[in-house]
């Protein structure tokens, strides 16, 4: 780094989004140290909230992941409010992408979008791998969702949009390592 923050004034809020298994994680926490920006991850409320009440299936699983939403939504209202600077890692739906892109405009603040994409069957073989390794907290239910052939379908070949969140959008292929990508995001940033 070359002592300046990554971000430039008018972006207040760099978004790391993505379907699951894109890398999203593994650049926003790279991203945040070379930036020395907080993050925040809606995983992290997910996990939280399946801590005290219980793992489900997978409608329990998307239940809670609507309250891990919200939860994230809150904790954006206030650092936008308290004018930082600071990272997400989230997946969007575009309710989701609604709810900031109505906070950026009540906040005149403007994001920086990173959207990885990863094709569908590195994809898969990344979910695959991480059940394996049992990486991720069970909450999620991914097992679940890898049973039901219309995850897989969706998964092999998602829809082709992504919702998009107020201020500039950076699309970049998520295989890549994630050192590079995290050095790409931040000179971005910079400019």
């Amino acid at each position: 780094m070359d002592g300046r923050p990554c971000p430039d004034s008018r972006y207040r809020l760099v978004a790391v989004t993505g379907r699951s298994a894109t890398g999203k994680t593994t650049l926003a926490t790279a991203l945040a140290e070379r930036c020395g920006l907080p993050l925040i991850r809606r995983d992290a409320f997910k996990e939280a909230a399946f801590d005290v009440l219980g793992c489900g299936d997978v409608e329990w699983s998307a239940r809670v992941g609507a309250l891990g939403f919200e939860l994230q939504r809150h904790a954006i209202d206030l650092l936008l409010r308290g004018g930082g600077r600071f990272l997400v890692d989230t997946t969007l739906t575009g309710t989701a992408a609604d709810g900031i892109n109505d906070l950026l405009a009540t906040h005149a603040a403007e994001a920086v979008q990173v959207l990885l994409t990863v094709p569908g069957e590195v994809r898969l073989a990344r979910m695959r791998a991480r059940i394996a390794a049992g990486a991720r907290h069970p909450g999620h239910a991914d097992e679940l969702r890898l049973a039901d052939p219309g995850v897989l379908a969706r998964i092999r070949n998602p829809p082709s949009s992504y919702p998009r969140l107020r201020g500039r959008l950076l699309v970049l292929d998520g295989t890549g390592p994630p050192g590079r990508l995290a050095d790409t995001v931040a000179a971005e940033l910079r400019r």
